[in-house]
């Protein structure tokens, strides 16, 4: 059996719904932690890159990676590993050295 695409309409509907549900957490001054409480979603690549987005977005208001600079990396970088850290997960950026000697070994 087939499953169908969702329809043009269907997509506009569910991203007007986002956007009013978006609308009345910040009137409410609810924020995402009670959501994502309730959601326990589990950890992904795409969903961690998402909250690096959104601190970028509220430290330099930007809303793409592509657009930031070299220090824009790094200020968010030192806040996301700050909130990691209050989670128990402490792994250390990789830099070129460390992928140097991986890539060497592998």
């Amino acid at each position: 059996m087939k499953l169908d695409s969702r329809t043009t309409r269907q997509n506009k509907a569910l991203f007007l719904f986002h956007e009013m549900v978006a609308t009345e957490m910040k009137n409410q001054w609810i924020t995402l932690d009670k959501l994502i409480l309730e959601v326990q979603p589990v950890p992904t690549k795409d969903n961690v890159h998402l909250v690096f987005k959104a601190i970028l977005e509220k430290m330099h208001h930007k809303n793409s990676t592509t657009k930031m600079t070299r220090e824009e990396m790094n200020n968010v970088l030192d806040v996301h590993l700050d909130a990691l850290s209050r989670t128990w997960v402490q792994i250390p950026f990789p830099d070129e050295s460390k992928r140097t000697l991986l890539e060497f070994y592998h």
